[in-house]
C-alpha cells in the first residue's frame, strides 16, 4: 500500500512521524505543489536568429586561417598542391602567401616544381587573388612576366566568395594537363625564375 504524505503541514508531519513509527514498507512523499519544471529544451523564436536558407559570412582572417591549416597540411588536393603564409610573423593581415604545384603525370610538367606568390588583398575573399609563378613556365593564363591572367581561369574571372586559394591552384593544375598545354614548349628547368 503506497501512502502519500505531504509534509508541508503540522498534520502531516505528524502522520510522518506515525508511518514512521507503524513501520510501513512503502511511504512516498508528494509536494503538494508540482515540482519546478527545468527550462524548455527548444530554444525560443529569436528574428534576429538567421533561417535555413540565409548564409553566415565568415570574416576574412577566420576565413583565411581555414585556408592556412588546410593549404599547410595539403589536404584537399591529393599531395600536388600547397600552399601558406610567405611570413608567418609579420604578415598579420595575411596578404601574401606562397603556392606550389607538382606537374601532372604524362605531360611536359611532369616531375617539375612550380613556386608561385598569391596575394590575397584586403578583399578577399569578396575578390580573387592574385597569382604570379616565380619558376618559368609556358601557358595560356600566364604572363611574360609570370601573372596568371584571371580573365584565362573560370574560377578567377567568375570569382564566388566561396571560390578559395585552393580553388585557383587546381585550376592552374587543370590547365597544365589541359591538351593544349601539352604542346607548349617549357623552359629549361634551369631557367632563371621571373623577375620579382
Amino acid at each position: 500500500a503506497f501512502l502519500t504524505i505531504s509534509p508541508n503541514t503540522r498534520r502531516d508531519r505528524l502522520l510522518l512521524v506515525c508511518a514512521k513509527r507503524w513501520q510501513l514498507q512503502t511511504c512516498t512523499l508528494q509536494p503538494r505543489y508540482p515540482p519546478r519544471t527545468s527550462l524548455p529544451t527548444t530554444p525560443r523564436y529569436d528574428p534576429r536568429m538567421t533561417s535555413a536558407g540565409d548564409t553566415v559570412v565568415v570574416p576574412r582572417n577566420f576565413r583565411l586561417l581555414e585556408e592556412l591549416e588546410k593549404g599547410e597540411k595539403a589536404l584537399g588536393s591529393l599531395g600536388y598542391l600547397s600552399y601558406g603564409l610567405a611570413d608567418l610573423e609579420e604578415d598579420v593581415m595575411m596578404i601574401n602567401w606562397n603556392g606550389t604545384i607538382i606537374g601532372p603525370n604524362n605531360s611536359p610538367f611532369e616531375g617539375r616544381i612550380y613556386s608561385l606568390q598569391i596575394k590575397c588583398g584586403e578583399s578577399y575573399p569578396d575578390s580573387a587573388p592574385t597569382l604570379r609563378f616565380r619558376t618559368r613556365v609556358a601557358l595560356p593564363c600566364v604572363t611574360d612576366t609570370g601573372a596568371v591572367d584571371a580573365r584565362a581561369l573560370p574560377v578567377m574571372s567568375n570569382w564566388r566568395r566561396q571560390n578559395t586559394i585552393e580553388d585557383c591552384l587546381n585550376a592552374v593544375y587543370m590547365m597544365m594537363q589541359h591538351p593544349s598545354s601539352r604542346r607548349l614548349q617549357q623552359p629549361p628547368e634551369t631557367a632563371p625564375e621571373y623577375p620579382m
